[in-house]
């Protein structure tokens, strides 16, 4: 493994901030962060066990590199590499910008395969994603581990773990939480809406926090009925402590003071009402509230998108592939 890990962070990229080969392919910081401390679980982390190179993107307590710059990065890789790469979400993102990810997507004009924290070797022994909010701040594993964002569309979950006992999955994600009522995994946390109802992509897209599990309502005023709100309370008291602990709930805009009352009896925990986005979506971030992509509806040109699929390894994890690679020619 160790051989490997060495031809594959030989020669780097060049003109990138601050890029450290580390175990586990490349850690890419911001410009003028300074020597790399041995000690960081960046130095940690596993390689990806199907031979991806991962792309350590940020460092604990802190904002990751431009998006342009690492956009850069992903582009000066060996082209042979370039659909074969993790990119691992480490710190916190830019307040008021679109997830990263999804950036990096329009940038490239490639899908991008996100991962929300480190893989790391966890108490049993057995390798796990893993999200660090900061230096001194306790670690967590986030329900959703893998998402790919393709451009121009919204992300698609493609690993991740049930947020609760009890709750019956709908397969993607999805989990019914009462009637015709159902909680999606998303990366920035879990998404409530009513079956059927058209969902608001720009909520599905919500950047990851490594500090925050956002419960995003994503219902007109949010005038929840009592067995809906019971039932998020009941979700809400059955999430694993570390998650319970980051837990806010993002109500639409417009709600009232007594429906916000409601849910805070219901579910405990700190509240965020979103603002009204321009484009007729939403916004979910802090301090009032932060623009989060757009979805297919989005205005702008969208860049052209390289033929890539998933396929499942031998053990059972998913990867970029370019089908035309192993097509057969003739």
């Amino acid at each position: 493994m160790s051989g490997h890990a060495t031809r594959r962070n030989s020669t780097p990229p060049t003109g990138q901030p601050d890029v450290t080969a580390v175990p586990a392919g490349w850690w890419v910081r911001p410009a003028g962060s300074g020597a790399a401390d041995p000690m960081d679980p960046a130095f940690a982390a596993l390689p990806d066990p199907d031979g991806a190179t991962t792309v350590i993107v940020g460092a604990a307590g802190g904002p990751p590199p431009p998006a342009s710059a690492v956009a850069a990065f992903l582009l000066a890789m060996a082209p042979a590499r370039q659909d074969d790469v993790i990119v691992a979400l480490y710190g916190r993102g830019l307040a008021g910008e679109r997830a990263l990810p999804g950036q990096l997507a329009e940038l490239t004009g490639r899908a991008v395969l996100a991962q929300h924290g480190l893989l790391l070797t966890g108490p049993d022994g057995a390798a796990q994603v893993v999200a660090i909010d900061g230096p001194a701040a306790s670690a967590w594993c986030p329900f959703v581990q893998h998402c790919l964002h393709v451009p121009g569309t919204s992300p698609t979950v493609i690993r991740w773990h049930d947020p609760a006992p009890g709750l019956r999955g709908l397969g993607a994600g999805d989990y019914r939480l009462a009637g015709d009522w159902v909680v999606r995994l998303v990366p920035a946390g879990l998404v409530l809406r009513q079956e059927g109802a058209p969902p608001n992509t720009a909520l599905d897209a919500a950047a990851f926090d490594p500090a925050r599990l956002d419960l995003i309502v994503d219902h007109p005023r949010g005038e929840l009925p009592d067995g809906v709100l019971a039932a998020l309370g009941r979700l809400a008291d059955a999430l694993p402590r570390p998650a319970r602990r980051r837990l806010r709930v993002v109500l639409p805009p417009g709600t009232a003071e007594a429906e916000a009352l409601r849910m805070r009896w219901a579910v405990p925990a700190p509240q965020h009402i979103r603002r009204a986005a321009g484009g007729g979506g939403s916004a979910v971030g802090g301090g009032g509230g932060s623009a989060v992509g757009r979805g297919p509806g989005g205005t702008g040109p969208r860049p052209v998108v390289p033929a890539t699929a998933l396929a499942v390894t031998a053990a059972g994890r998913m990867r970029l592939v370019d089908p035309a690679a192993s097509r057969p020619s003739g």
